[in-house]
């Protein structure tokens, strides 16, 4: 079903209002790469080598099977990300920011099913985070490689694109969105070290 995307085992899908995905990017962060080690070190999916595969869309959801296998997670107290992770088999499902000004939600695609149309790869962040090492075994790209530290003329055009899309709101909502969805469930701290690699 277009707009469907579910956990690895299959006990919990979700229906995403608009299945067409708002942005792509691969990210090195030191926070996405650790809670998708925790998830692999509870007996989820492997996470990646390297970069994280995140697909935004709009905020605006339903469960369609197994809520009650869901908790949402952050890594640590002061964790700005709020992800919601399947207990059945650990897959991460939507991640809620407050830079996604609750417009948007991430899927982490690395570690769910996912049926939505293709969109490509438009940036890379964050790769300061990464290894030297696991950095020069990224492949060649395309896109935009964004520095936040160190903004070029491309990076800098790219960040103000993302940050209009993001800013787009949610008309004629059918569903829930992330920040109702945390408020009304509450969020569990892993209490993790930052910059701790697990794996």
């Amino acid at each position: 079903m277009p707009g469907h995307i579910s956990c690895r085992c299959g006990e919990v899908s979700v229906h995403l209002a608009t299945p067409s995905p708002v942005f792509r990017l691969q990210c090195g962060c030191c926070d996405c790469r650790q809670a998708l080690q925790w998830a692999q070190l509870q007996g989820g999916p492997s996470a990646p080598e390297q970069l994280a595969d995140l697909w935004y869309f709009q905020n605006d959801f339903s469960f369609v099977t197994g809520e009650e296998k869901t908790s949402w997670i952050k890594l640590r107290e002061d964790g700005r990300s709020v992800r919601c992770v399947a207990t059945c088999c650990y897959s991460t499902l939507l991640v809620h920011h407050p830079f996604y000004q609750n417009n948007v939600v991430m899927v982490m695609a690395d570690v769910a099913r996912m049926e939505v149309p293709h969109i490509d790869c438009a940036v890379r962040i964050y790769l300061k985070d990464l290894p030297r090492i696991k950095l020069q075994l990224l492949e060649p790209f395309a896109g935009v490689v964004i520095d936040k530290d160190n903004l070029d003329e491309k990076g800098r055009s790219a960040r103000e694109h993302m940050q209009e899309l993001f800013g787009r709101k949610v008309l004629n909502q059918s569903g829930t969105n992330t920040a109702e969805d945390v408020q009304l469930r509450g969020v569990k701290v892993l209490g993790l070290e930052e910059y701790e690699q697990l794996l």
